[in-house]
């Protein structure tokens, strides 16, 4: 005798392009190097420490590619050459912060909040750390109670600001995805519906 399956309703997902469980991306305040340092020369991260705790501090987790961009408008750079990376790199080990893959971040910071474009913020998929992604597809699911695999990751990159979902951008939110099933916050079916998972809804506190 076939067991009585429950049916999920879903909807077409819609949620507004900058939805109230969002915040404006806060960029750092320019933190420049004393005038009479070279970075290029060996010593100088111990003048990019205090640029890179600001930096972290504002915009953490944020991805090393943003990071460099960061410093090279702060320190008038035309290019980041291997001298210059090395020095950021040893200044990167001197300050209070952490790596997590490409990422910079503050030690014991959890990811709080999705950071929508504001100004001249925009970031690219692969600039998103993964916790936050999560959270947008976390916080998707639970405004509009069910929605098919495809319609998530189209909203949840308007969220971000990202018009044309190519490859590059359906795959980084979809790992996202994936990574929230295998840790149980969200549950998907066999027609590719996504719904929170009863662990997520009694927490909504996301841990990754």
């Amino acid at each position: 005798m076939p067991l009585d399956r429950p049916i999920i309703e879903t909807e077409q997902a819609e949620i507004a392009d900058t939805p109230n469980w969002t915040t404006e991306y806060r960029p750092a305040p320019a933190t420049p190097i004393p005038h009479f340092v070279d970075p290029g020369e060996a010593g100088s991260h111990l003048h990019m420490v205090e640029a890179i705790q600001v930096l972290v501090e504002y915009e953490g987790p944020v991805h090393i590619e943003v990071a460099h961009e960061r410093l090279r408008a702060w320190w008038n750079i035309g290019r980041i050459g291997s001298n210059i990376r090395n020095n950021i790199d040893r200044a990167i080990q001197r300050a209070q912060v952490i790596r997590d893959g490409d990422f910079l971040m503050l030690p014991g910071r959890q990811v709080s909040v999705v950071r929508v474009p504001a100004g001249n913020t925009a970031r690219k998929a692969e600039h998103v750390h993964l916790e936050e992604l999560g959270m947008a597809v976390v916080l998707t699911v639970q405004d509009v109670g069910a929605a098919r695999r495809t319609e998530v990751v189209q909203c949840v990159a308007r969220v971000f600001g990202w018009t044309r979902i190519g490859a590059v951008v359906e795959r980084y939110i979809g790992d996202a995805i994936d990574h929230l099933v295998v840790g149980g916050r969200i549950t998907i079916s066999g027609d590719d519906t996504l719904t929170l998972s009863s662990v997520q809804q009694s927490s909504p506190g996301i841990v990754l």
